[in-house]
């Protein structure tokens, strides 16, 4: 009996040995350690959790310097720039317009009006909305949201910081002691 069992054994050894050395079949990919490597790379599953870290990682960056640098901002600055004195002068057309709409109903706008309304016009959160609103396929959206975003930072800081300057200037406002707080 143990005889037969030894034989028994040794047929399934010499058989599985045979089936080992017999040559691999088309479907069947042989792997050298480099593609063994990397075929655990990328799909072991602590390496895929280990990648989606590393973006995250690079997402928080991001954002944390977000208000400081967007890399569409920075490419496209001309094109913000634009964009700014673009929506500063369609505010100028349209408040000239309106002046010249006013002094036809024989009322008039102070003169010096006219350059605070066009400088006034300060862009703020509406427009951002919009502009990020915007499908995920609607072309350029980056830039888009990139140009409005410079648009609003420009207009908040240049125009809403120089307001005071310009309003006393033109004899709009009292100089800052006569200002009475709300």
């Amino acid at each position: 009996m143990i005889l037969a069992l030894m034989a028994a054994l040794t047929f399934v050894q010499d058989t599985a040995t045979a089936r080992l050395a017999a040559p691999v079949a088309d479907s069947v990919a042989v792997l050298d350690f480099a593609a063994f490597h990397e075929q655990v790379r990328r799909r072991h599953p602590v390496a895929r959790q280990a990648e989606l870290l590393e973006a995250r990682a690079s997402a928080e960056v991001l954002a944390a310097r977000a208000p400081l640098w967007d890399p569409v901002l920075g490419a496209e600055w001309k094109l913000v720039l634009l964009a700014a004195l673009a929506a500063l002068g369609a505010r100028t057309v349209v408040a000239s317009v309106v002046a010249a709409t006013l002094s036809r109903t024989g009322e008039r706008m102070p003169r010096g009006w006219l350059p605070g309304l066009a400088w006034g016009g300060l862009r703020g959160a509406l427009s951002l909305v919009l502009a990020l609103s915007l499908p995920a396929e609607a072309g350029h959206k980056p830039l888009i949201v990139a140009m409005t975003a410079g648009t609003v930072v420009l207009s908040l800081i240049g125009q809403g910081t120089t307001m005071p300057l310009l309003l006393r200037r033109l004899g709009i406002t009292g100089s800052s002691e006569h200002t009475t707080s709300v």
